[in-house]
């Protein structure tokens, strides 16, 4: 009996496949890129209004590892219902610094430990977590589609709620994000960026005034440059250069596929 000698066939558990032709390359010149001058020390800024509140204690729920299940010939591992997870839709993952998975759902917030989960946060009808960051305090930023951001502290049993009313641009916060000086920036979907300063308690305002070409924002994040990459809907991407007091402008004439 020869194991070698057993006829046999590949399998890719993933059904991964070759691209059908090769990755196209386009020469970027970031430093040709138009821009303006931008300093964000220049913006106006306006005191934050929180709304504080005390955390009610999680609920525990002893939901296990998760299911086994075999989808065409895949072995995949399924959680939710089984272990007790409310809501239809899954909106939101986040995996924060100590390793813990935090599941937003339609219906609610947990985080879950690999055994355990705890009952964090019930939402309400029609508020949907689709964005959520930890901060160098370890707090919890939950930014939301229709309703509020909301600062979860575990480690103190507080949350904080700020909307509309207390100072932030839009109910609609798409992604989050913390600098180099601990300030976050929240793109929203029709505000602009709203950017807060927690050690002063205030909240600046990006938008057209300041240079940024369109004020319907989706993905932020920071190069290992300390640029800041905004995405907008239809006006290509904004590259802030923090150092220099530029704003740079990336887009469809300059090799984006679409703005």
């Amino acid at each position: 009996f020869y194991l070698g000698k057993l006829p046999s066939q590949s399998y890719d558990s993933s059904v991964f496949k070759p691209f059908s032709k090769p990755v196209e390359e386009y020469k970027l010149d970031f430093n040709s890129l138009p821009e303006k001058d931008f300093d964000i020390d220049k913006l106006s800024s306006k005191p934050l209004k929180f709304k504080n509140y005390i955390l009610p204690p999680p609920k525990l729920i002893k939901a296990g590892l998760p299911h086994l299940t075999i989808v065409n010939d895949l072995s995949i591992f399924d959680f939710g219902e089984t272990q007790e997870l409310q809501g239809a839709n899954i909106t939101c993952l986040f995996n924060d610094h100590d390793g813990f998975l935090w599941i937003a759902t339609n219906q609610d917030l947990y985080r879950y430990d690999g055994e355990n989960l705890l009952l964090y946060l019930a939402l309400p009808i029609n508020y949907s977590i689709i964005s959520m960051m930890q901060d160098n305090l370890g707090q919890l930023w939950l930014g939301a589609n229709n309703g509020w951001i909301q600062i979860l502290d575990p480690k103190h049993g507080m949350i904080k709620r700020l909307n509309t009313s207390q100072a932030i641009s839009s109910n609609s916060v798409n992604s989050m994000m913390q600098d180099e000086q601990q300030r976050i920036w929240i793109s929203t979907q029709i505000g602009g960026v709203n950017i807060i300063d927690p050690q002063t308690q205030t909240i600046k305002l990006l938008g057209y005034g300041a240079g940024l070409s369109n004020q319907a924002t989706a993905g932020i994040t920071q190069d290992n440059h300390k640029n800041i990459w905004i995405t907008t809907t239809g006006d290509g991407v904004n590259v802030i250069d923090l150092l220099h007091k530029k704003i740079k402008y990336l887009n469809k004439a300059r090799g984006l596929k679409t703005d």
